[in-house]
Order: structure tokens, then sequence, then C-alpha cells
């Protein structure tokens, strides 16, 4: 039986009807979601510029770090770090060039990153880490708005789009991150980083001026508070806390997670392959005897100086400083229970000054303490 060519014609018509449908039909949906795509990249781009806030705490940190041009001490940490110490006050005393590269909740992993880049674009000789016990706890992936935020931070002050994308991928992709939703919301800024003055930030975009200083860093990277901690807030004695240790029952356990403790070596180890001096302290702060048992307290202590004292550096915590030497006690010093204000931070980092000169000139700074951590020389 033959078929004959015009079966065969009507066929292979058909057929070329079929992928003329398909193809058409894939570049409709191609066109579509190109579309949708640009309308989303549109939105993101409209919402990010109305709720992202103009030269907010992370990407004011990175300016005020790039405008630098000499540099040879960084400090790091978070919001305590941040309030708590003015570098142009350390400067004057010590003759040193440096600067505030805090961020609010900044995580351990982000501190050895900054310290990273002072190193590597300064080549600086000194880091203060400021450790923070609240986020000892804490994994990175538990506080990802604060990593969001000095990541976007970082790659929108880069001066290339290459090390701009370099940024983008490794928070997208790093193991603490990847597979998560927060790798995803990165690229929306504004859903973890936006300002709830609209009008005000849209002035201030558009002028390119901060029309508010309040809640605005120095050109060093200090944020000043001018507020004060209510006069009802009470100090708690050593001796209190020792008695709370025995019958209270609704203190807050301290400790270092293993991530962190990861984190800490990381930071103690860039530090020595570099040949960076590393001062590891912890600035005062009103609350820490009534929310820690003291004995839990000290440990932990005595953990994180044992940890950085294998490559010969101190450890410092000013909560427990000699009043002698220091007082830190005084309503007056602190915008909150956690944090030090303008007269507080100017105090303690005049005093933090001294203390960095005695040290140099070899004077037994540890004696300074009430009950001193392990130091490197008690661990030889």
């Amino acid at each position: 039986m033959q078929i004959s060519d015009f079966g065969i014609s009507k066929k292979q018509d058909r057929g070329s009807a079929k992928l003329t449908f398909s193809f058409r039909r894939c570049a409709c949906v191609l066109r579509k979601s190109l579309c949708l795509l640009v309308c989303l990249f549109f939105l993101n781009g409209v919402l990010s510029f109305l709720m992202e806030p103009y030269l907010g705490p992370s990407e004011e940190m990175w300016r005020s770090y790039r405008s630098c041009e000499e540099l040879d001490t960084v400090f790091v940490g978070t919001s305590q770090c941040l309030q708590g110490i003015n570098p142009a006050t350390l400067d004057r005393i010590c003759g040193s060039s440096s600067c505030n590269m805090a961020t609010n909740m900044q995580s351990l992993a982000n501190s050895r990153d900054a310290i990273a880049a002072a190193i590597r674009d300064h080549h600086i000789q000194n880091a203060v880490l400021v450790i923070d016990h609240e986020i000892l706890g804490l994994d990175r992936s538990d506080n990802f708005r604060a990593d969001q935020s000095y990541w976007h931070a970082k790659a929108i002050t880069e001066p290339s789009v290459s090390a701009r994308l370099l940024d983008d991928l490794t928070f997208m992709t790093s193991p603490a991150f990847f597979g998560k939703p927060a790798s995803l919301t990165y690229l929306t800024p504004w859903v973890y980083n936006r300002t709830s003055n609209l009008s005000q930030n849209l002035k201030e975009k558009i002028s390119g001026t901060i029309l508010d200083t309040e809640g605005h860093r120095t050109a060093r990277g200090f944020l000043p508070s001018a507020e004060e901690l209510s006069p009802e807030f009470e100090f708690i004695t050593w001796e209190e806390a020792e008695e709370w240790d025995k019958t209270a029952v609704s203190l807050k356990d301290l400790y270092i997670s293993e991530e962190n403790k990861e984190e800490l070596a990381g930071i103690r180890d860039l530090c020595a392959a570099n040949q960076v001096s590393l001062t590891v302290i912890v600035v005062p702060y009103p609350n820490w005897l009534s929310i820690y048992p003291l004995e839990n307290y000290l440990e932990t202590d005595a953990e994180i100086a044992s940890l950085f004292a294998e490559a010969g550096f101190e450890f410092y915590d000013f909560n427990l400083i000699l009043p002698e030497y220091f007082d830190p006690s005084g309503n007056e010093n602190y915008s909150d229970v956690g944090h030090m204000n303008e007269r507080g931070a100017e105090r303690f980092t005049d005093f933090f000054g001294e203390f960095l000169k005695a040290r140099s000139s070899g004077e037994e700074v540890q004696a300074w303490f009430r009950t001193p951590p392990a130091s490197s020389d008690a661990s030889e």
C-alpha cells in the first residue's frame, strides 16, 4: 500500500503547526516572565529607595571606614562598642589613627570580616574586639537581619562592581544562610533595613543631606547618645550578686555556642597570622550582675581569656574593674541598661587610653581587676 504525497504533506503541515504553536506559546510565557521580573525589579528598586534609610547604621560605618586615609587601629563589635568607644578621644591620648567599625548586633563572623578588611586595606597594627555577652550564645542565622544589613552596606560601598558582586555572593552562599529565606530576602533591603519616617528619608535622599543628626555616627564611626538611664534603675553590688546566685530563679545562663567559639578562634588566628596586636575587652554595662549568675559569668570570662591567651592576647572585662581605678557606675553614664551614653563613653574611652598606655609601659594592669580572668602569663 502506498501513501500519497498529499497525505505526507498534510501530516508535515500539522507537525509544523504544532511546533509553531509550541514555540509561540513558550515565547509568550518567556515574555510574560521577563515582564514580571522587570516589574518586580522596578518595584523592589522603588521600595528600597523609599524605605531603606539614607546612610543607615551599617552603610554609615562602611562609608566612614572607606573615607579613612590612614588607619592603624580598629574597634569591632556590637552597639556596645559603637556607643562605648570614641576613636577621636583614644587617638588624642594614644597618638593612634583609629576607626570604630562596630555595627548593631554585629556577629563575631562579621567582626572577623571587618578586621580582615582593615588588614587588607590598611595593614593595621592594632585591633580591639568588644565582647557582647548577649550574642555569645547566638549563631549568625539567629540574627540574620543584622548580617544582611552588614553585607548589603559593605557591598553598596565597594569601589567596584566586581567587589560588590563578590560581597553579595559571599553572603548568599555562606553556610549560615545558603538555602534559607535570608539568602533571597537579602536582595530586598527594604524588608530588613527600613525607616518609619518616609517623608524625611525621601527629603534626605533627594538633597543628599542628613536632616537630623541624631542616630548618626561621627567621622570616625562613634555613635553619641544624649539619653540618660532612668534614675529608677539601681546598680547591683557584687555582694548582692553573690547572694542572688544562691536564691534567684530568673537569672539567664551565659554560654558560648560552638559556632562562636570557632569564630573567636578565627579572630585570634587572623590577628596572630598578620602580626596584629589584638586586645579583647568587655565595655561596662549596668545590668550584667542582675541577668547572669555571677559564677557562670566569671567562668565564661575565663573561657574567653583562655582562648585568646593561646596566642598571647589579653582579655579585660571592665565590668570587673576595681573602683579605685575606674568607677563605671552611675545612671548618668548610660543611655539604657546595655549601652553607654556620650558622657559615659568619653569617660571610659579616656580611661581606656590611659589603661593602654600603662600596659604599654609594662604596668601589671591585670591587677586592676576584681577577679582577673586567666591571662597569657597564667597559662604558661
